[in-house]
């Protein structure tokens, strides 16, 4: 079942007529040049906004419409993901998008490289900073030929492409998000152990135990036996 609601306009700075009419162009358009989806057993699950979603029986692709940071142009970008994913809480680890869709099938391209070949401005939909409609639908229709004529393995998961990326991208998604949390931990439990407040260092270090390095283990162990020592 589609759902067709249209969310708040407030992601651009046009005025409710004028978003309503790009989201319908947009809408239509897309639709228009993802039509050759249709033939390859997957079907239009999800028209929501700028977002639009296809499923068949071993993929889902999201294609939607985003503004860029400084508000003045807006992009497409699309995203393949198992289907085994798609009703993940963690899904979009998994997204596999343009630029690594890129470096997997080419993989001499370096970072740089494979910027330039799937460049976020090659899919610009709007002309210019102040004329957001009308859009460049060229933008769309170079989106979806790259996607039928470059990235195919990976849209019917052939050989299980699509799965070993995704696998691949979601490890580095996890590693990085053990990151982000460990950068706050770090600097409390440290803080913790230089006053001796034995307890805190291992409520903040027990809990990430198996993402200690061999230093924050050692200080984990010291307040565990400090902490004994002291009859707490």
């Amino acid at each position: 079942m589609i759902d067709s609601s249209r969310r708040d306009v407030a992601w651009t700075s046009l005025s409710e007529p004028e978003a309503d009419r790009l989201l319908k162009d947009f809408t239509e358009h897309a639709q228009r040049a993802f039509a050759f989806l249709d033939s390859l057993g997957f079907e239009l699950t999800r028209v929501e906004g700028p977002v639009q979603q296809w499923r068949s029986a071993e993929t889902q692709l999201r294609v939607w419409m985003k503004p860029q940071p400084n508000g003045t142009f807006l992009n497409a970008n699309l995203a393949l993901r198992p289907l085994k994913y798609a009703d993940d809480p963690l899904g979009r680890r998994y997204d596999c998008h343009p630029l690594a869709l890129a470096k997997e099938l080419k993989g001499e391209l370096d970072n740089n490289d494979a910027l330039r070949y799937v460049a976020h401005r090659a899919f610009q939909l709007n002309h210019d900073g102040g004329q957001f409609v009308p859009f460049k639908p060229e933008s769309i229709d170079r989106l979806a030929r790259i996607l039928r004529e470059e990235f195919m393995p990976f849209l019917l998961n052939e050989g299980g492409a699509l799965d070993r990326l995704a696998a691949q991208v979601g490890e580095r998604g996890r590693v990085r998000a053990v990151e982000y949390r460990m950068r706050g931990i770090r600097p409390r439990a440290e803080e913790a152990f230089k006053s001796k407040r034995w307890q805190d260092v291992i409520d903040r270090y027990e809990p990430v135990q198996k993402h200690l390095k061999r230093s924050e283990r050692m200080k984990l162990e010291y307040a565990q036996r400090k902490l004994e020592e002291e009859g707490r």
